[in-house]
């Protein structure tokens, strides 16, 4: 029974399973097929573009005085593979409003001016032109305002964009910076005295050794119209040793101070022999040892500054000369911001190339008066006039001695040896100039009358007595007679 039954439900399954396929079978009347290649092309490359520009010297960070002028040079290249424009511009990142505002700057490229105002206002519209920037920034000499370590952050921007697109920003691009970061120097090296030896100009200057207020000596200057506590500041020649250091104290300077006023001087005195005589280098230190200021002083540039004294200052003359002259001080004129010449000493007070009527500078002791100096010299009038220093001319006739009036005394003057011997004595010692209205020559003689009983008593009393200005405040030192050794047979023309 149970045999016929699992027989029977065999019988069924493999009925159904046949019956199934069979089914399934009939019903496929179609057959797919797929077919697929592959295909590669060897030797290809794709690369993309670049935009890419570089800048030269793209950092400029100087101390800057008024009137003067920093330079340099920025090369703009192509560093990527587009072509591409470009604009320029400055842009403020800090500082003083004063010093920025104040300064200004000549831009050229490849020669050609594109910029000559102020530097913050610096735009150049789109260029596609490389090449060469030059760059000058300078600080007028009126500029106002400003104190010294004032300090100054501009960039120049550089911003190059695709040619092919509208502006900065689209498509690729690219940005480079010149950063310039400047440093207001007020206080300045002003004048010098490598040389000291003896008396000169009115003052004896003692010698490379000696103590102040004698001796070398360097003079400040205050650009600004702020005072400035140099205490600790330093200068040196141009060696490095210890020896040669000279800190800034209330004991080493003139006025007796660290602090240097506006618009004003301090002079600093060495007390001891550290610039050299045949050229150095005088250098001023801050307290963070900072080069603020220096000047070199050389064999090429003595003759040009041959000394000239009592007189204008030689500045055009050339060669070369074996060292500094004696007494003759280094100095910028105008004060301060002026080329560096070499006028009279003046430490502490107004650089000048003649000889002051009136010293205000400090020196060893002797007379700032004038001695009356005779000049003459040919001309074709029959007068010869001595005037005494301007400040203390007048217009009285006994200023002028006539020598139509007194022929024998004028002819009687010391031969033109003695006389240029004697004036060269006098100038070596003056202390002012001598102002020379107009010159005099000594003529033929000519008949003239006896003279005066008031003129014999002149000429009895010495020729000092002739030319000594009656009105007269400040006695000066009388000039050295020039008396009247014999009487020439006949005057001859004397050019002295």
């Amino acid at each position: 029974m149970n045999v016929m039954k699992k027989f029977l439900h065999f019988m069924i399954l493999f009925f159904l399973i046949v019956g199934l396929n069979a089914s399934g079978l009939l019903a496929i009347n179609e057959a797919l097929a797929y077919y697929f290649d592959d295909e590669s092309a060897a030797g290809n490359m794709f690369t993309a573009g670049s935009l890419d520009f570089s800048l030269t010297n793209s950092t400029q960070e100087e101390w800057i005085s008024l009137n003067e002028e920093i330079a340099w040079n920025s090369a703009l290249t192509n560093a990527g593979t587009l072509d591409w424009n470009y604009a320029v511009s400055a842009e403020k990142i800090g500082g003083t409003d004063a010093f920025c505002d104040a300064l200004d700057l000549e831009a050229k490229l490849n020669g050609v001016e594109k910029h000559d105002d102020s530097f913050l206002s610096f735009a150049v519209g789109t260029s596609t032109t490389l090449g060469t920037w030059n760059f000058a920034l300078s600080l007028p000499p009126d500029a106002t305002g400003i104190a010294h370590g004032d300090t100054c952050a501009v960039d120049i921007v550089f911003q190059g964009w695709q040619e092919n697109m509208l502006a900065f920003g689209d498509g690729f691009y690219d940005e480079e910076r010149v950063h310039v970061e400047l440093t207001a120097r007020m206080v300045v090296l002003n004048e010098f005295l490598p040389r000291p030896n003896g008396v000169a100009y009115g003052f004896d200057f003692g010698n490379d050794s000696s103590d102040m207020p004698q001796g070398e000596w360097i003079e400040l200057y205050n650009n600004s119209t702020e005072s400035v506590d140099m205490a600790g500041w330093y200068t040196r020649d141009a060696t490095d040793g210890v020896g040669n250091k000279v800190v800034i104290t209330a004991l080493n300077t003139s006025p007796a101070t660290t602090v240097i006023g506006g618009k004003s001087w301090l002079v600093v005195y060495m007390n001891k022999p550290i610039l050299n005589n045949t050229g150095d280098t005088v250098r001023l230190f801050d307290t963070g040892n900072n080069l603020i200021d220096s000047h070199l002083y050389d064999d090429p540039d003595f003759c040009e500054i041959e000394p000239t004294p009592g007189d204008e200052n030689e500045t055009t003359a050339g060669g070369s000369c074996a060292g500094v002259p004696p007494n003759k001080s280094y100095a910028r004129i105008p004060d301060g911001i002026g080329d560096w010449v070499d006028p009279i000493p003046t430490p502490g007070g107004v650089n000048r190339l003649e000889l002051p009527q009136e010293n205000s500078k400090q020196g060893g002791g002797t007379s700032n008066s004038l001695e009356p100096v005779i000049e003459p010299l040919a001309t074709s009038t029959p007068e010869e006039i001595i005037v005494i220093e301007d400040n203390l001319a007048t217009t009285t006739p006994d200023e002028i001695i006539n020598l139509d009036e007194s022929v024998g005394e004028a002819v009687a003057i010391t031969t033109p040896e003695e006389i240029l011997e004697q004036t060269s004595n006098e100038v070596a010692a003056d202390a002012s100039e001598v102002l020379v209205e107009e010159p005099a020559v000594i003529h033929e003689p000519v008949e003239e009358p006896a003279q005066s009983p008031s003129e014999t008593d002149n000429e009895a009393g010495g020729e000092e007595n002739a030319i000594e200005p009656e009105a007269v405040e400040t006695p000066t030192p009388e000039p050295e007679d020039v008396a009247a050794e014999e009487q020439p047979q006949q005057a001859e023309e004397t050019n002295i």
